[in-house]
């Protein structure tokens, strides 16, 4: 009897000390994955910032800009609609005249329109494959997928921009653009980031003969 009890605790020694050695084998190992893991969202973490900024940034302008452009073809926004070239008796034009009342009304189409479609932007959830980051050809689009969240922050804005530009001999283009500023707010890796986002969009042009006029009425 005595012999056994000898025997049975020498089995459970040689058990615990089993257990104690892969208790310890585990315990390196998470810690080895915990530094690593820190290691890696170290090193890597100002590259897929700058991916997640380019990437939520051209998401964003690709929706203010393709809302720009339906709200002008729904609503057949041209030059003429939106601006007045008078002339004398030889026809020479002496001023230029804003439809105030058709600029006012396309600003609001295209603020409530953009601001909509902004809202849109907040369901989605964009990816980063992680082959991507490691700057390598062969890997880029392979590997786990970063999250990245956009949240709006504030009322994307909208000002008409009017500017000048010579066309050539004695002829000057008149560009209308719609200028869009947007706050966002986009989200990874647990951390979040605030972007200013502006992008300009060409609304309609025409070409003016001969002198620009000194008169131009908003």
């Amino acid at each position: 009897m005595l012999r056994f009890k000898k025997y049975s605790g020498r089995i459970i020694y040689a058990v615990n000390i089993r257990k104690m050695f892969w208790f310890l084998v585990l315990l390196v190992f998470l810690a080895g994955l915990v530094i690593t893991t820190f290691t890696v969202q170290k090193s890597f973490f100002p590259v897929i910032s700058v991916m997640a900024k380019t990437t939520a940034s051209r998401e964003t302008e690709n929706t203010i800009n393709n809302t720009v452009l339906s709200v002008i073809e729904q609503n057949d926004i041209s030059y003429s609609s939106l601006y007045k070239l008078s002339q004398n008796s030889n026809g020479i034009i002496t001023a230029i005249e804003s439809n105030t009342k058709n600029l006012n009304f396309l600003k609001s189409q295209l603020s409530v329109t953009i601001n909509r479609e902004m809202e849109q932007l907040q369901e989605k959830t964009l990816n980063i494959p992680l082959g991507s980051v490691l700057s390598s050809a062969m890997l880029s689009g392979w590997g786990p997928k970063i999250p990245i969240k956009i949240n709006r922050v504030g009322y994307a804005s909208v000002d008409f921009v009017s500017d000048f530009v010579s066309a050539g001999v004695n002829q000057t283009k008149h560009n209308i653009s719609v200028s869009v500023n947007a706050e966002i707010n986009i989200i990874f890796m647990r951390r979040n980031i605030k972007l200013d986002i502006q992008t300009t969009v060409p609304v309609t042009e025409t070409v003016i003969v001969g002198e620009v006029p000194s008169l131009y009425k908003n």
